[in-house]
C-alpha cells in the first residue's frame, strides 16, 4: 500500500519496514542546534505512539539439508527429495529497553526482558502469522516456553524474500506489537567466491569506491576500493576481502580494476583492457578469442540489475548475464554457454541513421532495459564540424530487433551533457531510463512519453546546488526512490516521474570516504571507509527527507492512498483462462486523478477494463478492474504452430496515476508480467484406481505374443520394463473395461480432472485391446481420425507416433458432416465424459505400455503427455503343450487298443459262428 499519512505533510516518520512509528497529531517539532555535522538541525515528527513494540527475528546460521521420501500416488513408488529447512526465532522486543545484540540484529536468543515480555504476549493468546513476498513457503509454528520464543521452521527458500510477522491486534500496558519485515536470502552456491589468494584487486588510487550487486542475491555485493575489492552476503553485516592467485606478472605489477560484475557463481573483472574471470580457489584466466571477445580494446563491463532466472522466457530463449563493450562494438554472455556474442557493429548503424562517411561513432554506455530482455546502448556521434549528437538504441533479446529510441530526437547539440556517462533503467513495462554525467541527469519514462532534466530550484546544472561538486553515485530503489551522492557527500532526493530534487541535511563530513548501499528492504546503508577498515550504518531516508522539506513550501502528494494487487513478479496464464487485477486510489475531490496502466504486447490478451468510484465525506475512491482472459479459438486454424507462437509471450503491465508529486509514497511493486503460453511445472498424470496396489513390484521383463503386435516378428518380444517412466502397473481384470482418467497439476499441486479429448498408443505396438465404441455409435458425423488413417496419410513409423497426431492436426468429427463410408470402425478419441473404454483379449494376460496425449487444440499450449502401465489378470492359466500333447497321445493309444481289442473280439466271435455253422452243415 502506498499512502500519503498526514494532511499535515505526506509523511510520517517510518522505519524500514514502511509502517509509521507514530501516529496522531503532531505534538512537537524539535530541532537540535549543533555544530558538529552529526548534529546538524534536524526536524522531528513526534505523536502519541500507538506501537511501542515490535517483533524480533533471526535466522538460525546452521541451516539443515534433508532427504525425505515419499510415496508418488499415480506412479506408486517411493521417491528421494531434497529439502532446504531453515529455523527462526521470533519474540517480542521493547525497543527502549532491548539490549545491544538485539538493537544490533545480532541476538540469537531473547534477553531477560523480552523474554517476560514474549511470555506475557503468549499468555494473554497472542499468534504470529507469516507473509512472504514474492513467494509464499510452507511453515511450521511452536512456542518454546522456557526460552520465550516462537520457533518457525521454513522450508525450500529458493530466492530471497520478504517475510513480516504479523500478530493478533492485542494490546498489553496499552501498546501494540508493530508488523515487521525481515529478509531471507536465497541460497546461492558461492561456495567458490572465497577469499583465497594473496593479491588483492584494487581501484586505481584516488578512485571513488564502487558497489556491484549480485543481480540474484541483494544480499550479496562487491565492494571495490583503491585499496582491495571486499565481498559480502549479508549486506554488509560482514565482509571479506577477495584476493587472487595471479597467472600474469602484469596484472600484479601494473593493471588496476575498473569494474566488475557477477555471474551466476563466478565473478567477472575489467582490468585494464582486458576481462578476466575469476575462478576456484582465487585463481583468474583471462577470457579472449576463445571467449567471443576481442583483444585489448574493452572499455565497459556490466551485469544484470535484476535476476534473469524470475523472467518466464519463452521458446527456450536464455537471457544473457553480462555485457560487454568497445567503444564500437558490444558483446553479450550467453549463461548457458559461457561464450560471448557480437550483437552491435556501429558501423551498422551508420547507414541506417544515415550518418556522414567521416562522423565519429562511439559507445557512451550501457545498461540492461526496464524489461529483462533489453539492452540500451548510447551511441555518441561526432560529425566533421564538431557537432554533438546522442542516441538511445535498445536490443530485444526475445525478438532479436533494435529499437532506436526519441529521447534525443530533438535536443539541441548545445544542451546535451558531456561525457563520460552513465545509465541506468528502471523497471518497467515501457522503456525507462535516466542517463548522467558528472553535473547533469536527463531521464525519459515509459518510452519517452515524458523526458526532461532533473533540476533543483530549476537549475539543471546539480552541481550548483552542491558546493561545485560532481555526482559520484545514484540509487534508485524499490519505491521509485532516487537518491544523488555527490562526491563530496551532500545528498539530492527526488522519485521517478518528478523532474524535482531536494538537497538533504549534510550527514558525513566532505573528507570522508563512503558509499551507499541499498538493500532488499530498500534501506539506505552507508559503507564508511575509515584507515582500511569497513564500517556500515542505517541512513534514515525518510526522516532526513522529513525533516529537509518540513520549513520548505513543498506541494502536498496528490492522493491519500494507492493499492493494487500486482503482489507477484509472474502470473501465467493458459489457454481459456483469465486473470483480474485492480488498483484503487483514494484522493481529494478536486484532485481529478486518474489510474493509468501500462502494457506491452497488449495483443496477447482480451482487455476489459471496468472503473467504479465511492464518494466519502471530501475524498473520491477510484478503482480500475483489468479482465485478461486467453480465449483465441485453434480449432480451424490452419497453421496451428505459427498461431500458437504468435499468440503466446509475455504481457507486461504497470499500475501508474497521472500525477505525482515528490512527497509521495509507493510500494515497491507495480510491475508484474504475465506469461502466455506454457508454464514449465505444467503436466498431466494418469490416475490409480482407488486403493490398487503395486502387486508387481520386482517385474523386470515381460513378454508380448508375437501375433499381437502390429508390426510382424518371426518369435514372441521379450521386453525390459521402464518403471521409472510408467511406475507400478496398473492391475485390471481381463473382464473390466478401462478408461484412463487424466489428472492436470502444476509442479506437485493438482489443480483439476481433465475433460479434454485425448488418445492413446501402445508404445511396443501392441494391437490386442480394443475399443468398446465404434463412430456411429458416437455419433460422428463423418468418419473419425485413427491410428490407421494417421499413420497412411502421414506415412510414418508405428514407433514414432509422438509427430503423427496431435493438436496441430486433430480434426472432431461431429462438427460437419462428411465421409462416412465405414463409421462402423472404432472410435479411438478418448474424453471423461464419453462411454469409451478399453477392453482386453480374453484368452490370456500381458503387460500393456500406453502413452497418452491430449489433442484438444484450445486445451493448453503445453504438449501433455504422460505414461502409463496396464497389468490385466484373472484368465485361467493353461497346462503346458507337452502335456496336452501327452494326454492326446495317450488317449489316442488307448483308443487303437481298443479299437484292436474289438477287433479281435469280433474276429473270434466271427470264426467260432462260422465253426459252428460249418460243423452244422455236415451234420
Amino acid at each position: 500500500m502506498d499512502s500519503d499519512n498526514s494532511p499535515d505533510f505526506p509523511g510520517d516518520l517510518h522505519q524500514s519496514n514502511g509502517k509509521p512509528m507514530s501516529s496522531g497529531k503532531l505534538q512537537k517539532e524539535q530541532e537540535i542546534m549543533e555544530s558538529t555535522i552529526e548534529d546538524a538541525p534536524r526536524n522531528f515528527k513526534l505523536g502519541a505512539a500507538l506501537f511501542n513494540f515490535v517483533w524480533y527475528m533471526v535466522k538460525l546460521p546452521n541451516a539443515e539439508s534433508l532427504t525425505y521420501d515419499y510415496e508418488d500416488d499415480e506412479k506408486h513408488e517411493f521417491i528421494y527429495k531434497p529439502i532446504q529447512k531453515d529455523e527462526l526465532r521470533i519474540w517480542v522486543v521493547d525497543p527502549e529497553k532491548a539490549v545491544s545484540a538485539e538493537l544490533n540484529k545480532k541476538a540469537e536468543k531473547p534477553s531477560p526482558l523480552s523474554r517476560i515480555l514474549t511470555k506475557e504476549f503468549f499468555n494473554l493468546g497472542q499468534e504470529i502469522i507469516l507473509t512472504m513476498y514474492p513467494t509464499a513457503h510452507k511453515y511450521k509454528t511452536a512456542f518454546n516456553s522456557a526460552e520465550g520464543y516462537w520457533t518457525v521452521t521454513i522450508y525450500n527458500v529458493t530466492n530471497e524474500i520478504i517475510l513480516t510477522v504479523h500478530g493478533r491486534p492485542m494490546t498489553f500496558e496499552d501498546l501494540f506489537i508493530m508488523d515487521t519485515s525481515y529478509t531471507i536470502e536465497k541460497r546461492l552456491d558461492l561456495s567458490i567466491i572465497k577469499a583465497l589468494g594473496y593479491v588483492s584487486l584494487k581501484l586505481a588510487r584516488g578512485k571513488n569506491p564502487l558497489i556491484v550487486h549480485h543481480p540474484c542475491s541483494a544480499s550479496s555485493a562487491l565492494l571495490l576500493t583503491d585499496y582491495g575489492t571486499f565481498i559480502t552476503h549479508d549486506g554488509f553485516i560482514t565482509a571479506e576481502e577477495l584476493k587472487i592467485v595471479p597467472t600474469e606478472l602484469q596484472l600484479q605489477e601494473q593493471n588496476k580494476v575498473i569494474t566488475a560484475a557477477f555471474l551466476e557463481r563466478n565473478i567477472l573483472f575489467l582490468i585494464g583492457d582486458s576481462v578476466y574471470i575469476r575462478h576456484e580457489k582465487g585463481f583468474y584466466t583471462k577470457l579472449g578469442i576463445k571467449s567471443g571477445l576481442p583483444k585489448n580494446t574493452i572499455i565497459g563491463l556490466l551485469s544484470r540489475t535484476s535476476c534473469a532466472s524470475i523472467y518466464p522466457v519463452v521458446d527456450g530463449i536464455v537471457l544473457s548475464s553480462a555485457v560487454v563493450w568497445t567503444s564500437r562494438n558490444l558483446y553479450l554472455l550467453n549463461s548457458r554457454s559461457a561464450i560471448f556474442t557480437k550483437h552491435l557493429k556501429l558501423s551498422d548503424w551508420s547507414g541506417i541513421l544515415r550518418f556522414p562517411e567521416n562522423a565519429t561513432i562511439t559507445i557512451g554506455a550501457v545498461s540492461f532495459g526496464s524489461r529483462p530482455p533489453e539492452v540500451g546502448v548510447l551511441m555518441e556521434v561526432m560529425d566533421f564540424f564538431n557537432e554533438r549528437r546522442l542516441f538511445l538504441t535498445i536490443y530485444n533479446e526475445e525478438t532479436n530487433t533494435w529499437v532506436l529510441s526519441t529521447i534525443f530526437l530533438y535536443s539541441d547539440s548545445r544542451s546535451l551533457p558531456l561525457s563520460p556517462f552513465c545509465m541506468q533503467f528502471i523497471e518497467s513495462a515501457l522503456p525507462t531510463v535516466f542517463i548522467w554525467s558528472n553535473t547533469t541527469v536527463l531521464y525519459s519514462l515509459r518510452n519517452n512519453s515524458k523526458s526532461g532534466k532533473m533540476h533543483v530550484n530549476g537549475d539543471e546544472n546539480l552541481s550548483n546546488a552542491v558546493h561545485g561538486s560532481t555526482i559520484h553515485q545514484i540509487i534508485f530503489d524499490h519505491k521509485l526512490n532516487i537518491l544523488i551522492k555527490m562526491v563530496n557527500n551532500l545528498m539530492l532526493f527526488g522519485i521517478v516521474g518528478v523532474n524535482t530534487l531536494v538537497k538533504l541535511h549534510t550527514w558525513e563530513r566532505q573528507d570522508s570516504n563512503i558509499i551507499l548501499y541499498s538493500n532488499l528492504l530498500s534501506q539506505i546503508i552507508v559503507i564508511k571507509l575509515v584507515n582500511s577498515v569497513i564500517q556500515d550504518s542505517i541512513y534514515p531516508l525518510d526522516t532526513e527527507v522529513y525533516s529537509s522539506l518540513l520549513k520548505q513550501k513543498n506541494p502536498r502528494c496528490p492522493f491519500k492512498q494507492f493499492e493494487h494487487n500486482l503482489k507477484y513478479p509472474v502470473y501465467y496464464l493458459d489457454m481459456g483462462q483469465s486473470l483480474i487485477i485492480w488498483a484503487e486510489i483514494t484522493y481529494r475531490q478536486e484532485q481529478g486523478l486518474q489510474i493509468e496502466i501500462i502494457d506491452y504486447n497488449k495483443h496477447l490478451l482480451n482487455w476489459e477494463t471496468n472503473t467504479s468510484y465511492q464518494i466519502t465525506s471530501n475524498f473520491y475512491t477510484r478503482t480500475l478492474t483489468v479482465l485478461f482472459q486467453q480465449k483465441k479459438d485453434y480449432s480451424h486454424s490452419k497453421n496451428y504452430t505459427a498461431d500458437l507462437k504468435a499468440s503466446s509471450g509475455v504481457l507486461t503491465v504497470e499500475f501508474q496515476i497521472n500525477q505525482i508529486e515528490y512527497t509521495c509514497k509507493f510500494s515497491s511493486r507495480r510491475v508484474s508480467h504475465i506469461s502466455v503460453g506454457c508454464p514449465l511445472k505444467k503436466h498431466i498424470r494418469v490416475q490409480r484406481p482407488y486403493l490398487s496396489g503395486c502387486e508387481t513390484n520386482n517385474i523386470t521383463f515381460y513378454k508380448i505374443p508375437r501375433s499381437a503386435l502390429r508390426e510382424p516378428v518371426e518369435n514372441d518380444v521379450t521386453v525390459a520394463y521402464n518403471r521409472k517412466i510408467f511406475g507400478c502397473p496398473i492391475r485390471v481384470y481381463y473382464k473390466t473395461p478401462f478408461k484412463p482418467v487424466l489428472k492436470l497439476y502444476m509442479g506437485e499441486k493438482f489443480i483439476n480432472i481433465v475433460y479434454a479429448n485425448y488418445i492413446i498408443w501402445e508404445v511396443q505396438g501392441r494391437t490386442d485391446f480394443y475399443y468398446n465404441t465404434t463412430m456411429r455409435e458416437a455419433g460422428c458425423q463423418q468418419e473419425a481420425q485413427t491410428w490407421k488413417s494417421m499413420l497412411y496419410y502421414h506415412k510414418g513409423s508405428y514407433l514414432n507416433r509422438e509427430d503423427i497426431w496431435g493438436p496441430w492436426n486433430y480434426r472432431s468429427c461431429f462438427e460437419s458432416p462428411g465421409s462416412i463410408k465405414n463409421m462402423d470402425r472404432p472410435y479411438e478419441i478418448l474424453n471423461q465424459s464419453g462411454s469409451l473404454h478399453l477392453t482386453w483379449p480374453t484368452g490370456y494376460t500381458g503387460v500393456y505400455v500406453f502413452l497418452v496425449k491430449i489433442v484438444d487444440p484450445d486445451y493448453s499450449f503445453c504438449e501433455l503427455t504422460a505414461g502409463f502401465a496396464i497389468e490385466t489378470y484373472g484368465v485361467q492359466i493353461r497346462e503346458e503343450s507337452t502335456i496336452i500333447n501327452s494326454l492326446v497321445w495317450s488317449f489316442i493309444f488307448i483308443l487303437l487298443c481298443s479299437f484292436a481289442y474289438s477287433y479281435y473280439k469280433y474276429m473270434k466271435i466271427f470264426g467260432e459262428m462260422l465253426y459252428y455253422k460249418q460243423m452244422n452243415k455236415y451234420s
